[in-house]
């Protein structure tokens, strides 16, 4: 593992690796923190409060609004169930007023339809939850090297 890497990309990958609990092999320069090591949630909270800590880096720039472009927020279990009983409420209205206009055989259609947006990015409301910007080890490394978050917040 040690090939081709210097001494602080060294650091930074072993951090990471023993911070995700894997294998120092399975980690690399361009792994991505939430894409490929599962970083996200209040575990990317806790690793980059020890990153920041381990490496004296001020990460300012990288709290707040700014931490949503990289970490999706965090759900709470009952709220998937919250908005799950208000699709399917909203549904059942729906197909009881149409049913006026087509059969309830063909309903169904309707129902399938809504449940196939919902789990796919062509959800209306999909918007609200924008794609986030991959974190690399890279950005680690180079966040190490000046001491503050220095990744751009553009795509």
């Amino acid at each position: 593992m040690s090939f081709g890497y210097d001494p602080l990309e060294l650091r930074v990958l072993a951090f990471t690796a023993r911070q995700r609990g894997i294998a120092e092999e399975k980690v690399d320069l361009l792994s991505r923190l939430r894409e490929d090591l599962g970083l996200d949630g209040e575990d990317a909270v806790v690793f980059f409060e020890a990153f920041s800590q381990e490496f004296n880096v001020n990460l300012d720039a990288l709290r707040g609004k700014r931490w949503k472009r990289h970490f999706a927020p965090a759900r709470h279990p009952a709220a998937g169930a919250r908005v799950a009983a208000f699709i399917l409420l909203t549904l059942f209205l729906t197909a009881s007023i149409l049913s006026g206009y087509f059969g309830w055989t063909s309903l169904w259609f309707l129902v399938l339809a809504a449940i196939w947006l919902f789990g796919s990015q062509a959800w209306p409301i999909s918007w609200l939850w924008p794609a986030t910007i991959p974190i690399t080890v890279q950005d680690l490394v180079d966040a190490a090297a000046a001491g503050r978050w220095v990744k751009p917040f553009d795509p």
